[in-house]
């Protein structure tokens, strides 16, 4: 049973079948209590909690309940098997599906009434594109992850217009070796790589210009920086003589 086509139906069949609101109130209850319970054949309601759900008088709750559920019995729309003793009842909602009454088919797409052919064609229809884009999705994603290996030229050539300083030939030997691994994973772009490769070679030699360029800011004598500190500071701190000189002159 399916509770969206059962609640269409209902709303069709009460053009031709109009019963109270109360009435459609009732099978409303009945229905969502079917659906809690996993639409089972019959469930059993006590008549307390059908009156409190519809909100009616608790001097004629019970009255306006049976007068109701009679009216949905006559309507075959539900069946009532009255409890023993103090149990509650058992209802029974009876499903549009098994009638030859009009049917729809939902926007979920579950087909509903005799005409299977409209669910049919309109499945056909929706499945074609959506095929196509599956397909194109999984083509456009095994061109991102297919690699294919450059050979000496294309390296060089990739080197030449982005004025790299790397040595491809070296470049291709290296990966060759790794079977074009990066880490621990398959190469995916080897332009990038030989972009890497080039800032790493600029590091190398900026370091290597460093050491051979002598430092503008050591001493024009041939005193290493630490005596050369020293040196001023020695300069800075009068003698013993010259401090008893300080003390005569202040006095």
């Amino acid at each position: 049973m399916n509770y969206i086509t059962e609640i269409n139906n209902f709303y069709t069949w009460l053009i031709e079948n109009p019963i109270p609101a109360n009435a459609q109130a009732l099978w409303h209850r009945l229905m969502s209590y079917c659906n809690t319970f996993c639409w089972k054949d019959d469930f059993s309601l006590a008549n307390k909690r059908l009156i409190d759900d519809l909100s009616l008088s608790e001097k004629t709750g019970r009255q306006e309940l049976d007068r109701l559920r009679n009216i949905l019995i006559q309507k075959n729309r539900i069946s009532y098997k009255k409890g023993k003793g103090n149990q509650a009842g058992f209802y029974t909602v009876i499903p549009f599906a098994s009638e030859n009454t009009p049917q729809f088919v939902t926007q979920y797409g579950h087909n509903t009434d005799t005409n299977h052919d409209t669910t049919r064609i309109q499945s056909e229809v929706q499945s074609v594109p959506l095929d196509k884009l599956n397909k194109t999705k999984l083509n456009n994603r095994d061109s991102a992850t297919t690699f294919k290996k450059p050979t000496v030229e294309e390296v060089a050539k990739y080197i030449a217009e982005k004025k790299y300083n790397v040595d491809a030939e070296r470049f291709v030997n290296f990966y060759e070796s790794k079977g074009w691994i990066v880490g621990k994973s398959k190469m995916k772009n080897w332009k990038a790589s030989v972009a890497s490769w080039n800032i790493t070679e600029k590091s190398t030699q900026n370091i290597q210009t460093k050491q051979l360029t002598p430092n503008s800011r050591e001493p024009v004598k041939n005193i290493p920086p630490e005596d050369d500190y020293l040196l001023t500071r020695r300069r800075k701190t009068p003698t013993f003589g010259e401090k008893q000189a300080n003390l005569l002159v202040g006095q």
